[in-house]
């Protein structure tokens, strides 16, 4: 004997069902924060080894502007002692890194005593040398004169204080005499002038790592293991129970 169920019966059968496969959004926050937890080592499984590229060359691409070149970037992270970045390179552009790295102004390079030059060779950033405590007096430089790398005295860490400044400038002094004054006060401005670098490195090296560590933390934050779970299309029970 053949038995039917009466459509009325049957959707009454149909709401009485318990659900038991749901979506991530679907579950309790209680459950949601489990799931998270126990899935968060196989998602980072699945991270981009190199997921750090994109900050780097960002990184690069700003420091060409400013015009340095052979930049080598390095970091350790994060929230260990000793954690940090760098990085080494040479300022190819010497002019270009005063006036827009360190914010030297363009006024005029002094030339020696009564000697004059063209106009269009004189244009310089003595008046921002003069906040470095210089007197622009007995030092007739061009940017040409400037050997200027960052480089690295360490290679144990990869933290800003790894790096410095390294200045030389072709000889200044040729057919004048500088007396012990001077010849003291223009090598208090080279070390003057090197500590500058050497701090404005430092502080992009900060800013480096800040944004390392931005990314490292986006990539591994709970939004970014839902939407990997999501992409998935992951389906779980009620108490979080991954459903194969």
């Amino acid at each position: 004997m053949r038995f039917i169920v009466p459509f009325i019966h049957f959707s009454l059968l149909e709401s009485n069902t318990e659900r038991t496969e749901f979506t991530f959004d679907e579950l309790s926050p209680e459950i949601q924060e489990k799931v998270i937890d126990k899935f968060k080592e196989k998602y980072q499984n699945h991270i981009d080894p190199w997921w750090y590229e994109d900050v780097i060359e960002n990184f690069q691409s700003e420091l060409e502007n400013l015009g340095l070149e052979d930049i080598d970037c390095n970091f350790s992270g994060f929230w260990s002692q000793g954690d940090g970045a760098s990085f080494t390179a040479k300022v190819r552009d010497v002019e270009k890194f005063f006036k827009e790295a360190l914010k030297l102004q363009p006024v005029k390079w002094f030339a020696y005593e009564g000697e004059k030059e063209e106009e269009d060779e004189i244009d310089a950033m003595i008046s921002g040398f003069e906040d470095l405590g210089i007197n622009s007096k007995i030092i007739p430089l061009t940017p040409d004169d400037f050997w200027i790398n960052i480089e690295r005295n360490t290679s144990h860490y990869y933290h800003e204080f790894t790096i410095s400044a390294d200045l030389d400038v072709e000889e200044p002094i040729e057919g004048r005499n500088f007396n012990a004054n001077e010849k003291k006060e223009f090598d208090n401005w080279l070390d003057r002038l090197t500590d500058s670098i050497t701090e404005w490195a430092r502080k992009k090296s900060r800013e480096l790592y800040s944004d390392l560590e931005q990314e490292y933390e986006s990539i591994n934050s709970d939004e970014a293991i839902q939407d990997w779970m999501d992409s998935m299309d992951y389906r779980f029970t009620a108490n979080g129970e991954k459903i194969n």
